[in-house]
């Protein structure tokens, strides 16, 4: 079977073979320097990036012509993106190190699982931190001002401005396909502020206890 006929997967294939040995150099290139030009990046995408880009190699991705990249966004080292389907980053987002987009995957059914590829594309919109070693999975859309949290799972949409802080448990039903429903913490800007409240009066208590000590014995 042709590969472009396996279905699920946009029948992209004959530009992966003319794509390929730009990829493969970008990614030489990006593997072997401490910073990184745009024009490197911009090759291995096939497209302009925003102003005020910037990567920390190494950075890997198997189709990069499918990933769009908006103004003032950073890209931490050893981060990974299959762009079997379409990555669409927005301005100003921040992705931490080691941050895995995934765009690809089976279909969850044991008797078809190495039948076909499922593709569906991932969206990360306006001002969005991605922390360390976070993983987004296919179809989900990060909304606008919000933050995932380092070592996330993010299995659906997170609304804007919302904190994603837990991995979604698995259904003991492998056929059923979904598991109970994610945990979302509220408002990212709320719970910074009471993370900042609490982080500060912790350092007051360090600190009083100190003085405490170093003054009376």
């Amino acid at each position: 079977m042709d590969r472009s006929e396996i279905a699920g997967v946009p029948r992209h294939f004959e530009r992966i073979k003319v794509g390929d040995p730009t990829l493969l150099q970008a990614e030489w290139i990006l593997l072997g320097r401490a910073g990184v030009d745009r024009e490197v990046f911009e090759k291995l995408i096939g497209k302009p990036v925003g102003d005020s880009f910037h990567l920390i190699p190494p950075f890997y991705a198997d189709y990069g012509l499918n990933i769009t990249i908006g103004r003032a966004v950073f890209i931490g080292y050893q981060c990974m993106f299959t762009g079997h389907g379409a990555i669409d980053i927005a301005d100003e987002v921040m992705i931490a190190n080691k941050v895995n987009l995934v765009t690809a995957g089976h279909p969850v059914e044991p008797d078809k699982r190495r039948a076909y590829i499922t593709v569906e594309p991932i969206t990360i919109e306006r001002n969005v931190w991605i922390g360390t070693a976070a993983t987004v999975l296919p179809g989900v859309t990060i909304g606008a001002d919000s933050v995932v949290a380092a070592g996330a799972v993010v299995t659906h949409d997170v609304p804007p401005a919302t904190l994603w802080r837990v991995c979604q448990r698995l259904s003991s039903g492998i056929s059923s396909g979904v598991g109970p429903p994610p945990q979302i913490a509220g408002s990212a800007g709320r719970r910074d502020s009471e993370a900042r409240q609490s982080t500060l009066a912790r350092h007051e208590e360090i600190r009083l206890g100190l003085v405490s000590r170093y003054a009376f014995g």
